[in-house]
């Protein structure tokens, strides 16, 4: 089983993320350029053992970010 990390600034949706099978919720806070820090989320879940280097990862999100339904990126990238 592959786990889903999944980034929300509302604890609701986090809640409700954790009902999903493999599904491990973070909250966040809202940010507007999370392209750009997500080196620093993969940081995060490095320090908690949930990735490691060389493991590879699929990332999507919506440009402009907050916009439901609105997913226009997907990059797949290689842990460093």
């Amino acid at each position: 089983m592959v786990p889903v990390f999944a980034f929300t600034t509302s604890l609701h949706r986090a809640r409700l993320l954790n009902l999903i099978r493999s599904t491990v919720p973070f909250v966040v806070e809202e940010d507007k350029h999370l392209l750009l820090h997500m080196e620093q989320l993969i940081i995060m879940l490095k320090k908690r053992r949930l990735l490691k280097k060389g493991d590879r990862v699929v990332i999507t999100t919506g440009i402009p970010v907050g916009i439901t339904n609105q997913t226009n990126i997907i990059r797949v990238e290689e842990v460093p």
